[in-house]
């Protein structure tokens, strides 16, 4: 998104709004600032810039991984649902149980 379509989202947004009290909003296109006038006197002004964020090699790493977890977690949701992994997971529950049975026989 451009810093064009942000203000005007958010000149939108300003001026919808019902719980802020704003009496008046003057725009500065130029210079991508918003003035407001509050119905109690006070003012504000919101400046907008946009930038990107610097990525350093952790954060890129770290969003690698979430990345990764995301696809991973989606991936298990799939699987989950298939017969066949059910199954080998009963089996597998099965195969568990028999084994608790043994240790138990053998203490």
């Amino acid at each position: 998104m451009d810093v064009k379509v942000f203000k005007d989202k958010l000149f939108d947004l300003l001026n919808d709004d019902e719980y802020m009290d704003i009496l008046d909003i003057d725009t500065d296109d130029k210079n991508n600032i918003f003035r407001l006038k509050l119905i109690d006197g006070s003012m504000f002004e919101i400046e907008c810039r946009q930038f990107k964020a610097k990525e350093n090699g952790q954060k890129k790493r770290l969003l690698d991984i979430l990345a990764k977890e995301r696809k991973n977690s989606a991936l298990n949701v799939l699987l989950k649902s298939d017969p066949a992994y059910l199954y080998a997971e009963k089996c597998q529950a099965e195969e568990d149980e028999k084994l608790d049975k043994l240790n138990l026989n053998i203490e």
